[in-house]
């Protein structure tokens, strides 16, 4: 652990008691647990290095956001050029972090911490198997589970914290194309909150549904993903094969669960289970059956782009699911 010196400036303890904190907790829960469901990060050989050392790095980011801050990051271009750090290391922001309690679930530092640790186990797990590199709102998506399964291995109990205020903005208003892997969707305010959110809710989707019962299983399963040659979509179809399984498919099923919410429904496809136990107080939102600005209850939305209407065949005619034209204006 490297700490800047005005990072050390806002530490409410003493350096050393502190980063040895973050090293046990990294040590002891995050990084087992991101090794359990995504995989070990292969550190790269070219980089000479003594071990598989982690390096983090506690220091002070400055952001130009108006809501929210940058907690922390991992730039991949510190394993491949002679120019950044030649290390596997993590940047946490120490300013705004509310880092001092190790055992709170909704600790934002350790939450950021293991969600760029995923996105370094990926990116060089997929680099040591000379694969590219995964698509954003994927990766994403993955990280934001991993803040999520991490709220379960802290704590006085099991249960979940999904990400805030992702998911509840997403839900709220969840017009967005969740494959999106543009810039502007992802770091341009009001829309990066609910990117977030509707990957976390689109991965947290497909390992409650195709994952399996138990959390062995869903490991396998997610760590099968991670690896597999195509990123995005094309991995996520080939993961699906044997169950003839497109992408449409499982997007329309996708919104499905958010808007019909039917336990009953297509196999328990269109719903989620125990949506209030596994997602609080934002998984009373789903049902999403309205947007803002509309008049009439009756109108569906699906809160995710669904570029294939022709996938809406007559064995979804009972929920009478019809194609409307929607203005939309630039800007």
């Amino acid at each position: 652990i490297f700490v800047e010196q005005e990072a050390i400036d806002k530490l409410k303890k003493a350096p050393l008691t502190y980063a040895s904190e973050v090293s046990k907790n990294f040590d002891e829960i995050i990084y087992p647990l991101v090794a359990k469901w995504f995989g070990t990060p292969q550190i790269p050989t070219e980089l000479n290095l003594p071990d598989n050392d982690i390096y983090i790095f506690l220091t002070t980011i400055k952001g130009q956001f108006s809501e929210g801050y940058v907690a922390g990051y991992f730039d991949h271009r510190d394993l491949e050029t002679k120019t950044g750090n030649r290390k596997p290391v993590l940047f946490m922001n120490l300013t705004g972090n509310e880092s001092d309690n190790t055992n709170l679930k909704t600790n934002a530092f350790y939450r950021t911490l293991v969600h760029e640790f995923q996105h370094l186990t990926n990116y060089t797990l997929r680099k040591a198997l000379n694969m590219p590199e995964q698509e954003r709102w994927l990766d994403e998506g993955y990280s934001m589970f991993a803040e999520y399964i991490y709220s379960g291995c802290v704590g006085d109990d099991t249960k979940k914290i999904p990400p805030a205020p992702h998911l509840e903005k997403y839900l709220n208003e969840p017009n967005i194309d969740i494959v999106n892997n543009s810039e502007t969707a992802w770091f341009k305010e009001p829309d990066l909150y609910k990117q977030y959110g509707g990957s976390f809710m689109f991965v947290a989707y497909l390992v409650e549904k195709y994952g399996g019962d138990s959390d062995i299983l869903q490991q396998f399963f997610l760590k099968e993903l991670v690896k597999k040659r195509d990123p995005g979509i094309a991995g996520i179809e080939h993961m699906l094969f044997c169950l003839d399984k497109s992408f449409s498919n499982l997007l329309f099923d996708f919104n499905l669960a958010l808007t019909v919410d039917d336990p009953c429904a297509n196999n328990g496809l269109w719903c989620f289970r125990n949506k209030l136990e596994s997602f609080g107080e934002s998984g009373k939102l789903i049902p999403i059956n309205t947007i803002k600005g509309t008049q009439a209850d009756q109108i569906c939305v699906l809160p995710s782009s669904f570029k294939d209407l022709s996938d809406i065949g007559t064995e979804y005619s009972a929920y009478m699911v019809q194609p409307i034209e929607i203005p939309v204006f630039e800007g």
